[in-house]
């Protein structure tokens, strides 16, 4: 995904990426689903976005009428920059490499799987600076595109055929994993996520973060959704790495981003199993 290069929304680089998660999905036999629509940006104007949604098919069934309790997610894009090469590596990469090797890992357990939808998310990144987000009535914000264009489908939709939880993804891959868990997640999953890493010996690298974070967790929240963010935000801020040029896959650990997708999958595993209570 990196060795494509620098993915900004509306790019040929990013269709690429879309086609390489679509191969990967289906041969761990996924379907997929574009979710497509255009939206204007601050600065470049008018920009075509798209979500990526894969489902695991159940029994013979058509995955696509049928609810789903969990949504597992992460952006794909890369932040739009003319100074440098941005590959996102850590900051789109990451998290995207976690979520298919998923889909490897949960195609194994179709009776969980059926309860889950991946789903890969375009535009998070803000084309100049991240807006506060404030609702579906800002017709002014900048970032969380695709999140936004998602959570306003299920806002049309009866709660009833809703999903539970929004699981997000983002910058797991530091080598120094320091996974904090925003305030603005659902303080029951973060209980919940931190029981999970406890769980597998992994407790010293989660915990409770003190700075919310503008991230595509957040318009979920508006529809109802429990929702979390699995984000090592700081320390690669700390590092000078984020939205830079050093944003290269040298910088990244495999075994944080197993120890994310170990814990991830524990936890989601948990909410599967409540849902089925």
């Amino acid at each position: 995904l990196v060795g494509i290069g620098p993915r900004p929304s509306g790019s040929e680089r990013i269709e690429k990426a879309r086609q390489h998660l679509e191969k990967q999905l289906k041969a761990a036999g996924w379907v997929t689903q574009r979710q497509e629509f255009t939206a204007t940006a601050p600065v470049r104007g008018p920009v075509a976005f798209v979500n990526v949604r894969a489902r695991l098919p159940v029994g013979g069934d058509d995955p696509w009428q049928r609810r789903v309790s969990t949504l597992a997610g992460s952006h794909y894009d890369t932040k739009w920059v003319t100074e440098f090469l941005f590959s996102g590596a850590n900051d789109g990469g990451s998290s995207t490499g976690l979520l298919l090797e998923c889909a490897r890992a949960l195609a194994a357990v179709p009776q969980m799987a059926g309860q889950v939808e991946l789903v890969f998310l375009d535009g998070e990144e803000a084309f100049v600076d991240f807006t506060q987000p404030i609702g579906f009535e800002d017709r002014g914000f900048d970032g969380l595109f695709g999140s936004r264009h998602y959570a306003s489908i299920l806002r049309a939709q009866p709660v009833e055929q809703r999903p539970r939880w929004f699981v997000l993804f983002d910058m797991i891959g530091d080598r120094e994993l320091e996974v904090e868990f925003p305030p603005n997640s659902s303080l029951v999953l973060i209980d919940q996520a931190l029981d999970a890493a406890k769980a597998l010996g992994f407790g010293k690298h989660f915990g409770r973060g003190r700075e919310e974070m503008t991230d595509d967790h957040v318009p979920f929240s508006w529809v109802g959704l429990g929702v979390i963010d699995f984000i090592d935000f700081n320390s690669y801020r700390r590092a000078g790495y984020w939205h830079t040029d050093k944003d290269t896959l040298d910088k990244l650990s495999p075994e944080s981003i197993e120890i994310a997708g170990r814990v991830g999958l524990l936890f989601i595993e948990r909410l599967v199993a409540s849902e089925s209570r």
